[in-house]
């Protein structure tokens, strides 16, 4: 099971880059995968292995970018 959050290395870290995803969502991986094989700096959190409150400010966050 991965990690709920980190950071994954990159050469390429001129902006800063946040995913969230899911740990179990198939595209979630692939979108991982295509930033880890463009050699981008990222932090990730699996807002589905997060608990309590840092869950529901994930998911406020996740919201705010995305009110769709």
């Amino acid at each position: 099971m991965p990690d709920s959050r980190g950071t994954a290395p990159g050469t390429h870290n001129e902006h800063r880059v946040v995913f969230y995803g899911l740990s179990t969502c198939v595209w979630c991986r692939r979108t991982r995968r295509l930033l880890e094989e463009l050699d981008v700096q990222f932090d990730y959190i699996y807002i589905d292995l997060l608990q309590g409150q840092e869950r529901k400010d994930a998911i406020a966050e996740v919201r705010r970018w995305n009110s769709a």
